[in-house]
């Protein structure tokens, strides 16, 4: 592919037009690089645009210049809303967590990357959500600093999830410190009923052993009571160059 530029008209000793001089130039691997670059915009556009996580861009100067339909969808605010906004300034963000966000913004525009940091963001209409966040700067053909880009996903029903096996693990255990528990103190209420039932049909016959065994199976009882009474209160302990202690329950 050619391009041409305007000609130059060379004059005889009469001022009569005697010849054009004119330049091409080979412009055929600066189109094809134009067009290559058009193509990766194109694809990188339409995987922003149908990326199932919610996705933010900006400029080098932090300023954003499009979220993607999942995002809209998923926080409730359009992109008209948003573009123009800094960064900082994403209603999305928690007050509490804009000088978190800040620097992590200016890290990213200074070449950084940030992958997979665990936060709180709060959509239009107020629902909480656990999030899980990468930001990566964008570079172009010379490797300068262009923009950058948030990726958000949704790790709410994630996190439920896992609460939800951790009590559920939680009850395993103690159903099973219960279980314990109660076969200890069966065995010693059952030497006690015997011997009881023992009095019961022949009052008259109390022996002295009887009530010596049924006295330390109670007792026995009473220590494994004991036991689970201080495993039930919440333990202190020194922490280490703190200069505090701390409970634990």
């Amino acid at each position: 592919m050619l391009d041409s530029y305007p000609g130059k008209v060379v004059y005889d000793e009469h001022h009569k037009p005697l010849k054009v001089i004119g330049t091409t130039q080979d412009i055929t691997d600066r189109k094809r690089a134009e067009l290559e670059l058009q193509r990766a915009k194109e694809v990188f556009e339409s995987f922003i645009h149908h990326h199932l996580d919610s996705v933010v861009l900006t400029d080098a100067a932090g300023i954003i210049t499009s979220v993607n339909p999942k995002f809209e969808d998923q926080f409730g605010w359009s992109g008209t809303e948003l573009v123009g906004l800094h960064a900082f300034k994403l209603p999305s963000i928690p007050e509490a967590y804009r000088e978190e966000m800040k620097q992590q913004v200016n890290s990213v525009l200074d070449g950084g990357c940030i992958h997979g940091i665990e936060t709180v963001r709060v959509t239009k209409s107020g629902v909480v959500l656990q999030v899980q966040i990468s930001y990566f700067c964008i570079r172009d053909r010379e490797g300068n600093i262009s923009g950058g880009a948030a990726i958000i996903r949704d790790i709410t029903e994630q996190k439920e999830a896992q609460q939800l096996l951790h009590r559920s693990d939680k009850m395993g255990v103690i159903g099973q410190l219960a279980a314990g528990i109660a076969h200890e103190i069966r065995n010693p209420l059952t030497a006690v009923k015997g011997f009881l039932q023992l009095i019961h049909n022949d009052p008259k016959h109390i022996k002295t052993e009887y009530v010596d065994i049924m006295m330390n199976e109670l007792k026995r009882m009473e220590s494994i009571i004991g036991e689970m009474l201080v495993l039930a209160k919440p333990q202190v302990c020194s922490v280490p160059g703190a200069g505090h202690q701390e409970h634990i329950a």
